[in-house]
């Protein structure tokens, strides 16, 4: 049951990020870019990017879905242990990928995006939260 319900947190928060980063890429994209640089050709291309990476998401929320609903066919502890690695990974990478943004954020030096305010602040914590969660998940399977 445990896992269940984690993945679909895990799912939700892949879900969130592809109506983000695919479906609403016009909105979000200002959060990501400061005033001074929001030349048109910056918009596209990042828009254009961000698009791919709710295409990814999109991919692992129907992913952890069909784990959720059809979880019985994984019989062993390492093979969910593996699932939940892969998962814990996936969290882990945004969120280490995004501490030398917030380290340099920080320090007040120049960053490529506000990582301590606004929908940033709340990415970069909810993927460690979700990258612990699934680490743990793997120590008690």
């Amino acid at each position: 049951m445990m896992y269940k319900i984690l993945l679909f947190l895990n799912a939700a928060w892949f879900a969130a990020g592809f109506v983000a980063f695919s479906l609403r890429s016009s909105r979000f994209v200002r959060f990501l870019i400061r005033k001074e640089q929001k030349g048109e050709s910056t918009l596209l291309q990042l828009r254009t990017s961000l698009h791919f990476l709710g295409g990814f998401n999109c991919a692992l929320s129907v992913f952890c879905i069909a784990l959720a609903i059809a979880g019985e066919l994984f019989t062993d502890a390492r093979q969910w242990q593996l699932i939940f690695g892969f998962l814990a990974l996936t969290h882990g990478t945004q969120f280490f990928c995004n501490l030398p943004v917030a380290i340099r954020e920080k320090k007040g030096q120049a960053h490529a995006w506000p990582v301590f305010k606004g929908p940033m602040f709340f990415i970069f914590v909810t993927d460690a939260v979700l990258m612990i969660a699934d680490a743990v998940a793997i120590a008690v399977l």
